[in-house]
């Protein structure tokens, strides 16, 4: 019998921790160029909030600030960068159009992916030089974003350290 009682809350523990979030703090932006609707959801997977969508006219775009992560989907308090309006906060599905760009860097700089979110990790990835794709986020933990992008052909991916992020649509943040 206590065999039985051990397995069951083995089993508990481990379903508990698999449905676990992972606690983010990345700022993040809708690709400007997404003509969609970000679906805010009460739960992964859950009842429809909100519908946010950038406004063209005015150029005034969507952003974000990651505060969970779960499965495919992010926790996040969103609004419009200029006007702060259609204020909302709950989980969005990732996509590609969720990302963030890199800060503008010294010329001949080179930018590290990391395997982890520390820099004392191995380095997964090199972009050799400034880009203004867009990195999509993939992941986050804490301030670290794992980000992926399509660069001259080859798929590059890695932890991208804090300070080298850019979530202003507007601006290389330099």
């Amino acid at each position: 019998m206590q065999h039985i009682a051990i397995l069951i809350l083995f089993i508990a523990c481990l379903t508990t921790h698999g449905q676990t979030s992972v606690i983010c703090d990345c700022n993040a932006l809708v690709d400007v160029e997404f003509k969609g609707e970000i679906v805010v959801f009460d739960k992964p997977a859950g009842r429809i909030l909100k519908k946010n969508k950038h406004n063209l006219k005015e150029e005034d775009f969507v952003i974000l600030t990651i505060e969970k992560e779960k499965s495919n989907y992010f926790y996040a308090d969103i609004s419009h960068a200029i006007t702060q309006d259609q204020h909302s906060k709950g989980w969005i599905r990732k996509t590609n159009a969720i990302g963030i760009y890199l800060k503008n860097y010294s010329q001949g700089d080179q930018q590290i992916l990391y395997t982890s979110p520390n820099l004392s990790s191995k380095i997964n990835s090199t972009i050799p030089e400034w880009t203004n794709q867009l990195f999509t986020i993939t992941k986050c933990k804490k301030k670290w974003a794992y980000v992926k992008i399509k660069y001259k052909g080859h798929l590059k991916e890695g932890w991208l350290q804090p300070d080298k992020q850019c979530a202003n649509p507007y601006t290389t943040c330099n």
